[in-house]
């Protein structure tokens, strides 16, 4: 997969690397005296591809990137969060598999609307279900009728990550739990 390649270097860089303090012949670091420099090791490396239709996690094992599967054995997750009309938050598979009967509270490919204005994505804008909107500032906004509330697209993305994070983390740390933590996470999450 092109994500495990591209962050392989990276994130076996990042393991093996030791994060010191700078060197203590700096002035700042004369006057204070400083002989011992703490060294820390990472133990544990994930990365995350934050991608507009699907998002990867991966993880370094035994010294090689490993592309993490989620509770459905994929090892890509759609990157698609929903509403539904009780005020619940579906994220990943669950959340599409209901677009279809719930399509104005179903985000998708909202990476296309980060950090830009509504006068630039009109064309973008028409081709998703849901409903894309102008704040006072000209920022984009996505509008969720079901629980009344305008996300920014940061936020959406945001709460991707969330779950991707939380389930990929607790599954690193507590393999055996993973089947049930997921479910935990996709019925009663309400942070973010």
């Amino acid at each position: 997969m092109a994500f495990s390649s591209a962050v392989a270097s990276h994130l076996h860089a990042f393991q093996t690397s030791n994060l010191r303090l700078p060197d203590s012949n700096k002035s700042w670091n004369r006057r204070r005296r400083t002989t011992a420099i703490p060294v820390i090791r990472c133990e544990k490396v994930v990365g995350i591809d934050l991608g507009t239709t699907n998002s990867a996690v991966a993880a370094m094992e035994g010294g090689q990137p490993t592309i993490v599967t989620n509770a459905e054995g994929q090892r890509t997750t759609p990157s698609v969060v929903a509403y539904t009309k009780s005020g619940d938050r579906l994220v990943g598979q669950l959340a599409k598999r209901q677009a279809v009967v719930n399509p104005e509270n179903t985000f998708f490919s909202v990476k296309r609307f980060i950090g830009r204005k509504m006068a630039e994505v009109d064309e973008e804008a028409k081709q998703v279900s849901y409903k894309v909107i102008a704040d006072e500032n000209g920022n984009v906004k996505l509008d969720c009728p079901a629980i009344g509330k305008k996300f920014a697209a940061e936020e959406i993305s945001a709460q991707v990550l969330f779950f991707l994070f939380s389930f990929f983390f607790f599954f690193l740390f507590h393999p055996s739990l993973c089947l049930k933590f997921c479910r935990l996470i996709q019925y009663s999450l309400h942070v973010i």
